[in-house]
């Protein structure tokens, strides 16, 4: 366990990296995305690998609105502005510190997909984080 000395530094240093930080984004995906039916179709299958190799426009899309929502946010496919990713759902929800918003998760999928279930998981991993944040660093 940290000492309080060492936590008040490490809560120093990355209050200073959030506040120095632009834009930034981690991007995992599975290859199981490819087996799924959703992705069987082959202009379907090329729509989702054009996307992958475009990580700039996912990191555009998931970053299009302020960091200071509180909500979970859904985007389904005709939703989104570029054609590109009507094949698409996008799930972005909030994780906190200090009661500030630091980051969030953002989820790409086929727009057939169980919601209800997402967005718990999605939920449950977002308070895992926040939780997380406040024991490492309060």
């Amino acid at each position: 366990q940290l000492s309080t000395q060492a936590k008040q530094v490490m809560k120093s240093i990355i209050e200073k990296l959030w506040e120095a930080t632009d834009k930034k984004a981690y991007i995992y995906y599975s290859m199981k995305m490819f087996n799924l039916p959703d992705f069987s179709d082959k202009e379907k299958f090329d729509i989702l690998v054009a996307l992958l190799e475009e990580e700039e426009k996912i990191v555009e899309k998931l970053f299009e609105d302020p960091w200071e929502k509180r909500e979970i946010k859904i985007v389904i496919g005709e939703e989104n502005e570029d054609p590109k990713f009507w094949e698409f759902t996008f799930f972005k929800i909030p994780y906190y510190y200090a009661n500030k918003v630091v980051g969030f998760i953002g989820l790409i999928s086929p727009t057939r997909v169980r919601y209800p279930y997402v967005v718990e998981l999605l939920d449950i991993y977002a308070q895992k984080i926040s939780s997380g944040l406040r024991r490492l660093f309060d």
